[in-house]
């Protein structure tokens, strides 16, 4: 593979000495129109010098030629009146690159980083439309989406700017679809490139290419934006049907012969006059009249793509003007009748089956984010610990294997999401026709309305659940928040996301197996006797000068008769997570006075849990006693936590000792 490469100091010339390759053969009748149409372009060109005329108004059919011209014209560029232009960032790192694929055909690729000192959230990869460069309005986009914090890369295609090839020529659009999928993969492949996102930014033609190669790529790519897609070429620019069958078949005679009918698409493409006048500043894109074969590949491309629309899975964004005179609004992915606009029918108004995907595919790849970030914050935790046993901080780490627990469960039940997600996806058109949820998919469902409330670096899962209360009603979705015993839910998930705090035993587990991994010789004896103490020896044990608090017991309260024997932090409540539960004062006759305590549950920070309960009183006159007792189990569990804090730091004077 031969690649040549430079950083970007300035507007210098791009070295392109060399002469103008020209084929064997070829006509001077159509080097002569070539030169024609390189004149008129030329006297386009508003305030433009001598020396930049005679530049446009080169052949421009190789290589080297839209080199040259493309390095006379770089110095101006910066002054043309476009927003694009002259109010660009600063500091963007850009480099340019000419590289040889498999096939010999050399490509021209650029990228454009974040700010030195900037890390790069994730990797934009540009596909620009047909006759464009990725050299000219998108050099601007590209800073600007840099300066946000994104590395950029585009390149051009064979035959279009600066990457080799007779000018404006597909000969097969699959084919050149193929260079885009070979370079990008070798950026991909990059060390700084290969942990972040990936996603597609296609223009125009640029769209088409974008949808083929994620449709032959599905799970290559975090994501698909597309800006005024050439999923379908609008009636416009295209000619009748007999005419087309002729071209086709001429095609095959001369398919570089630039003879296919059609309308300026310059003059389509920009209402406004202005920017017209500074796109012709463009002068190495290609505005001549399609070539046949061209015609004939994009038009074959785009009904391939017409009749797979229903295949795109990856998550998508569709920008795209309705007034748009080449490229159809109306064919997109996951679009409703022409009479709506796509992003209506994507975004507003579309069927449950619609969003449901949508949401669903947001899911799995959101999770893959996650799942890499948290995987890196795991390890990081797990090499903390190791320095907290080597350096003997073994109360720190006891405390801290807590998180590491914690981290573990919660990619644990990103997993499960994930392939209930995959599951219910493949069997949205069986939910989006049956009014009831099939057997088959409760137990998915289900679990994945209760990760919802759980999860919240998932907010997709919250848009599923208002979904499936559309379609199942509040009953259903109640039923699986609350974990009644009709729910379905999954029990691993109910475990990996549970609020509980880790056994001893567990969090032993897990020191032990960090301490193997990582070859480190560590006496646990201590840390097993201090798991296994009971709460009463923490508060009794050695050199601990906090004495038992005994809270006051308040006579008639909900909370007195489990008060008598043990403080209530040591003696948490009875709690069901399938049936409310009420707890009558032990000092009234039944049916007296009542407290209903809701299975709400606030976290506890205590390894001993001594969760509050949520307490409210059906009896008013019973409400003051409430708020006794409200005051009784706060007390408690502050005076638990002061003597379990006073018992490790006890223990860690001990140790040190």
């Amino acid at each position: 593979m031969a690649a040549i490469s430079h950083r970007i100091a300035g507007p210098g010339p791009l070295g392109a000495a060399a002469a103008p390759h020209r084929p064997l053969g070829r006509s001077a009748a159509v080097i002569a129109a070539a030169a024609a149409k390189g004149a008129r372009r030329a006297r386009a060109l508003e305030g433009a010098s001598d020396e930049l005329r005679a530049a446009a108004a080169q052949c421009l059919d190789w290589a080297p030629a839209r080199r040259r011209v493309r390095a006379a014209f770089a110095p101006v560029l910066p002054t043309l009146d476009h927003c694009l232009f002259k109010m660009a960032p600063k500091g963007i790192q850009m480099e340019e690159n000419y590289e040889k694929n498999s096939k010999g055909v050399e490509i021209f690729w650029k990228s454009w980083l974040p700010r030195e000192g900037t890390a790069a959230k994730a990797a934009l990869f540009f596909c620009h439309g047909y006759g464009d460069t990725c050299t000219f309005f998108f050099e601007g986009i590209a800073k600007r989406i840099a300066a946000a914090g994104y590395a950029v890369y585009a390149m051009d295609y064979p035959g279009f700017g600066l990457s080799y090839g007779l000018h404006g020529y597909i000969a097969n659009f699959d084919g050149m679809v193929d260079h885009v999928i070979e370079q990008y993969a070798r950026i991909r492949g990059m060390k700084e490139v290969r942990e972040l996102p990936h996603f597609l930014l296609g223009q125009s033609m640029g769209g088409a290419v974008a949808l083929k190669i994620h449709l032959k790529q599905e799970k290559e790519w975090d994501g698909v934006l597309l800006v005024a897609p050439m999923c379908k070429i609008s009636e416009d620019v295209t000619p009748p049907a007999p005419v087309l069958k002729a071209l086709s078949i001429l095609s095959c005679l001369l398919p570089e012969a630039k003879l296919f009918p059609q309308k300026d698409i310059g003059d389509l493409a920009f209402r406004d006059p202005r920017k017209r006048k500074v796109a012709e500043y463009n002068a190495i894109s290609y505005s001549d009249q399609m070539r046949l074969r061209t015609a004939v590949e994009l038009l074959k491309a785009t009904k391939d793509i017409e009749s797979q629309l229903e295949k795109i899975s990856s998550p998508l964004l569709i920008l795209h003007g309705a007034a748009d005179m080449v490229t159809d609004p109306q064919v997109h992915p996951r679009a409703t009748p022409p009479t709506m606009s796509s992003l209506n029918s994507l975004f507003n108004r579309s069927t449950f089956g619609t969003k449901c995907k949508t949401c669903l595919n947001l899911v799995i790849s959101r999770i893959k984010l996650l799942r890499n970030r948290r995987e890196l914050q795991l390890i990081n935790m797990r090499k903390e610990m190791v320095q907290y046993l080597q350096t003997g901080q073994e109360s720190i780490a006891r405390i801290r294997v807590e998180h590491i627990i914690r981290e573990q469960n919660i990619l644990a039940a990103y997993e499960i999401v994930e392939l209930f997600c995959e599951f219910v996806l493949a069997r949205v058109p069986i939910v989006e026709v049956q009014k009831e949820c099939p057997l088959e998919l409760r137990e998915a469902i289900a679990s994945i309305i209760f990760a919802s409330g759980r999860c919240s670096d998932l907010p997709e899962l919250m848009h599923l659940r208002n979904l499936f209360t559309t379609k199942y009603g509040k009953e259903f979705v109640a039923a699986a928040m609350e974990l009644r015993p009709d729910s379905g839910v999954n029990r691993t998930i109910i475990e990996k996301l549970s609020v509980k705090a880790p056994s001893g035993e567990s969090k032993l587990k897990v020191l032990k197996a960090i301490a193997q991994e990582y070859n480190v010789e560590w006496d646990s004896s201590n840390t097993e006797a201090e798991f296994n103490k009971k709460y009463e020896d923490l508060l009794d044990g050695s050199g601990s000068s906090v004495h038992q608090v005994q809270p006051p017991i308040i006579e008639n309260s909900p909370v007195a008769s489990a008060s008598r024997d043990k403080p209530p932090a040591l003696n948490p409540p009875v709690r069901d997570a399938e049936k409310h539960q009420f707890l009558e004062s032990p000092s009234s006759p039944a049916g007296g006075s009542r407290a209903y305590v809701a299975s709400k549950t606030i976290v506890a920070t205590q390894e001993h849990h001594s969760p509050a309960e949520e307490i409210s009183c059906t009896n008013p006159s019973s409400s003051d006693v409430l708020e006794k007792a409200r005051a009784a189990i706060a007390a408690a569990t502050r005076a638990s936590a002061a003597a379990r804090a006073a018992a490790e730091l006890a223990n860690v004077k001990s140790t040190s000792q």
